[in-house]
């Protein structure tokens, strides 16, 4: 990974936008269009000839125009996208959008901790710069050590050698392991897959993530169901720049 300052990406990411808006006479059918940023999953049916997305609240986007390739991702895969609102859908979808940026989301399943693999899973503190829910993901954005001679790994895990806690919540960890690197720290994004501890399971009041911090030691992020729109961050060009 080379590295490259951020304001250069936010450079780049506004002048791709501005040099688009200053083209062809689709921008003129537009001229209020809304710039957002934030998480989506990709759905992929087979009667489409290209992809769509999801945005977390469920709200579902058909791409018009695109600044850049999109039409080989796959289902299920999660993007972190800046996009622009150009008008009211059809056919079941809520937007057309303008696709201007986005990077790819790496998606992990929850683990079960136990004693045949704590060590390799690890509990290094963590800088972590959000945590949110939605219906399907826990996701997180968090700085990791590069370079590493290995991959750093960081999981959501279920700890199967503590006493269950019979308090009404999913009782998780984020667990760290930075494969031994002292090197700086640069941004990176996870979306867990909730499955049962996430908001579909009516039974749980909520989720508790236990995070061992860089800066404030042991913390626990605590999330009630049902989810409202509180708990996702607002993003700006810069939160996605900074992760190309």
């Amino acid at each position: 990974m080379k590295y490259i300052p951020k304001l250069f990406f936010m450079a780049v990411l506004l002048i791709g936008v501005s040099a688009f808006y200053g083209c062809g006479n689709d921008d003129d059918d537009y001229p209020k269009a809304t710039i957002a940023i934030g998480m989506a999953t990709v759905e992929r049916p087979p009667q489409y000839d290209a992809p769509y997305f999801v945005l977390d609240n469920g709200k579902k986007m058909w791409v018009v125009q695109s600044l850049v390739p999109y039409q080989d991702l796959k289902a299920g895969e999660r993007i972190f996208g800046n996009y622009s609102l150009l008008q009211p859908g059809e056919d079941g979808f809520n937007y057309n959008i303008r696709l201007n940026d986005y990077t790819m989301v790496p998606v992990q399943e929850v683990i079960d901790l136990n004693v045949e693999n704590v060590d390799s899973i690890g509990n290094n503190s963590v800088q972590v710069r959000n945590m949110w829910p939605s219906v399907d993901y826990l996701n997180v954005r968090f700085m990791l050590n590069y370079p590493n001679p290995q991959r750093p790994i960081l999981n959501l895990a279920f700890n199967e050698m503590i006493p269950l806690e019979n308090d009404g919540y999913a009782h998780l960890e984020l667990r760290y392991n930075n494969n031994g690197s002292q090197g700086r720290l640069v941004p990176g994004m996870v979306s867990f897959k909730l499955g049962k501890y996430g908001p579909s399971n009516t039974e749980l009041k909520g989720l508790k993530v236990l995070v061992k911090t860089s800066d404030n030691g042991e913390k626990t992020y605590t999330f009630s169901y049902p989810l409202t729109n509180d708990e996702a961050p607002a993003f700006n060009p810069i939160d996605l720049s900074e992760l190309k």
